[in-house]
């Protein structure tokens, strides 16, 4: 099992090639297999980093994130 701080160096890319630190950044945690890609991983993470602008859309049920709605 991966630890959250392995997950780090995939955040800090995927943050860079989003577009840094004024970039608005879309996470979509149900897209992952991992269970580690939670919330509070991510916000703390953007919070250490100064990613302003995050939008974090979030649900297990992947019914509902398939829809427009989320």
């Amino acid at each position: 099992m991966k630890t959250e701080a392995s997950h780090v160096p995939v955040l800090k890319e995927f943050f860079e090639l989003g577009g840094g630190t004024n970039a608005h950044e879309v996470v979509v945690p149900t897209a992952s297999a991992s269970s580690h890609y939670r919330r509070p991983l991510v916000a703390d993470y953007a919070r250490k980093s100064r990613v302003r602008n995050v939008t974090i859309l979030h649900t297990y049920d992947r019914k509902k994130a398939d829809t427009k709605a989320l």
